[in-house]
């Protein structure tokens, strides 16, 4: 008896999923699995910073139809330690290893750890966003903590889009960025200038009950 083909993607985000997904769609006899370092199957994530931050949908709302039934086999809440081509073969952190006819990367990316360090005793205030238990906790700590402002370390489209989702819970938000104005990589300087016209008149507004975002441009950044 042939053994199957096996694909290992390494990432369980949207890229991996979409591979996975693709994968058993064009050949439905490999053998395809997928190791994620969350320990759930692969949702939604454009939900992260905006329902599922404000609480208009719930965490059981953000999984993916039919992810489950693929045929796929899940290794999660595993981490990579290793990858070896030449003997095809993937390590797992826990030791165990997995046989390769091929590896797909979609490991998608982690957010840059701020260069300054952080007060120990401020530690559980700075907080990073990218996953689904990332939004749980900075919806917990806004309801817990009631802060009267959140400052955002990135205007690209997540601090841009999670700005947004804030300003709609009524949290006053400055928004921090080497570029001069927000989404500039992501739209170009005309569709940015746009963006930054948009909300920079609403800047001064800070008094009303939801304030607009403040946008912070590295011109007039205090040092």
């Amino acid at each position: 008896m042939v053994e199957r083909q096996r694909v290992v993607v390494i990432g369980a985000g949207a890229a991996g999923s979409a591979a996975a997904t693709a994968l058993k769609q064009v050949a439905p006899q490999l053998d395809v699995v997928v190791v994620g370092a969350e320990g759930r199957l692969p949702y939604n994530r454009t939900t992260v910073n905006k329902g599922l931050l404000t609480g208009a949908v719930g965490d059981h709302e953000v999984g993916m139809p039919g992810i489950d039934d693929l045929g796929v086999s899940w290794r999660l809440g595993q981490r990579v330690q290793a990858v070896d081509p030449s003997a095809r073969l993937v390590e797992l952190a826990d030791g165990t290893r997995a046989t390769a006819d091929a590896i797909v990367l979609a490991t998608g990316a982690n957010p840059r750890p701020l260069p300054a360090a952080i007060d120990p005793a401020a530690a559980d205030r700075v907080l990073t966003m990218r996953t689904a238990s990332d939004s749980s906790r900075l919806r917990e700590a806004l309801a817990t903590r009631r802060p009267s402002r959140v400052v955002i370390a990135g205007a690209g489209l997540l601090g841009a889009e999670t700005a947004g989702s804030l300003h709609t819970v009524g949290v006053t938000v400055t928004l921090v960025d080497p570029a001069v104005r927000p989404l500039s990589r992501h739209l170009g300087a005309t569709a940015a200038g746009w963006v930054h016209d948009e909300h920079l008149p609403r800047a001064s507004t800070c008094g009303r009950v939801s304030p607009s975002p403040r946008w912070v441009p590295r011109a007039t950044r205090s040092p």
